[in-house]
């Protein structure tokens, strides 16, 4: 790359950070993270319940004689269902910062025009200076985890159906992330982007595919990661409508 490509690269990574906090866009990225679903194991079920019936249906009959139709199951006890939070997950793309509300939902002004977006986990984020404080890029650390996808909205002429295509890829040549990419601070292993197909809309809000959290375990360690380089980004607001 000579110095007037870097100077380009620069200037329009610099804007972009610059103009987050006053460019106004009509359309959203939406992001949906989910609790990632487990199936629980039999043994669990059989510690909760004595009645044959709960178990295998097939000893449907037998329950009823044995123990009657008014015999009650052991009490339910939601406090030994584990469920991770999906709150406080720190998101950044395209010079804006913000973190996934109670309910899981991540909202991002649509910045990019491209039917492409990228998604990266990871929790090791290094931006790359030039020009004393100007950003170039932002790549990930040398040797650290992490997963790229790539997610691409397609029309199928048979169907006649908007899909979404969610591949995991490679990075790009010199590991300098594409600026649309959405950064995912968090864990590999303790996260699930489901790959193939799955149904879209023609509507411009881009709501992505859903998205999968299998464990907290790691949340602050990652918000205090992201917040190494939470100064080169602009703070989404949340919007309140009265």
């Amino acid at each position: 790359m000579n110095i007037v490509q870097k100077l380009i690269s620069a200037l329009l990574i610099s804007l972009a950070t610059i103009s987050a906090g006053t460019l106004k866009t009509p359309h959203s990225i939406v992001l949906t993270f989910n609790q990632y679903p487990i199936i629980e194991s039999t043994q669990n079920l059989t510690d909760r319940n004595d009645i044959p019936s709960v178990i295998d249906p097939k000893n449907r009959a037998f329950a009823y004689s044995q123990y009657g139709p008014h015999h009650r199951i052991k009490e339910f006890n939601p406090k030994k269902i584990h469920t991770v939070s999906l709150s406080g997950v720190p998101v950044i793309y395209y010079g804006f910062i913000t973190y996934s509300k109670k309910d899981g939902i991540v909202m991002l002004p649509r910045m990019h025009e491209t039917r492409e977006f990228y998604v990266l986990l990871s929790t090791k984020i290094s931006p790359v200076f030039m020009l004393k404080n100007t950003v170039h890029h932002l790549e990930i650390t040398k040797g650290s985890n992490h997963a790229f996808y790539k997610i691409t909205k397609k029309y199928d002429e048979p169907t006649k159906s908007n899909l979404w295509n969610v591949e995991k890829t490679s990075l790009p040549m010199g590991d300098q992330l594409p600026l649309e990419t959405i950064i995912i601070f968090i864990e590999p292993e303790d996260f699930y982007i489901p790959e193939g197909i799955t149904l879209s809309n023609e509507n411009a809000q881009s709501i992505l595919p859903v998205m999968y959290i299998k464990s907290d375990k790691n949340h602050t360690i990652n918000s205090l990661a992201s917040l190494e380089i939470n100064y080169l980004f602009k703070v989404i607001d949340s919007v309140k409508k009265s």
